[in-house]
């Protein structure tokens, strides 16, 4: 967050950005897991934000070519805060503007830093997990298994 895209790409010796650019977006979308899409547009009456270590750019790319623009009300970016996840500040940002939030990831260290701050925690467990050091509210193996949780 602390130097341009431009900068980025030329650090790297990529003359170019807009191949690899455009490589990195798609590859980023396309991770979504499946049941992202169908969840997320079930919660329309929620306040929904996002966080993450990803240019503001990137982001607002994808955001709009997965029409998750009209979805997102808030977007907390390492580029923003100057400093990268799991950040005191982010969660700090995430309490006072959401309130009750529910935390979704597959970090532990983002959910360790949720809980420290009172913040109701989901791991999503995408790898074996190993040394485990905090306890999350819940662990789930799919997105769509928390359709039914979050009221």
């Amino acid at each position: 967050g602390q130097i341009s895209e431009n900068e980025f790409w030329k650090n790297i010796g990529v003359k170019q950005k807009n191949m690899p650019r455009k490589l990195v977006l798609e590859k980023l979308e396309y991770s979504f897991d499946n049941d992202f899409l169908p969840l997320i547009s079930g919660f329309v009456r929620k306040k929904i934000g996002v966080y993450g270590n990803i240019p503001k750019e990137w982001l607002e790319e994808i955001f709009e070519s997965s029409g998750l623009s009209a979805m997102v009300q808030l977007s907390i970016l390492s580029s923003d805060l100057e400093e990268m996840f799991p950040s005191e500040k982010a969660f700090n940002l995430i309490k006072e503007k959401i309130g009750n939030a529910l935390i979704i990831d597959s970090n532990m260290n983002n959910i360790e830093m949720a809980k420290e701050k009172g913040i109701s925690a989901v791991l999503l467990v995408r790898n074996a997990l190993h040394n485990c050091r905090c306890k999350p509210d819940l662990f789930v193996p799919k997105l769509i298994q928390l359709e039914d949780l979050v009221e």
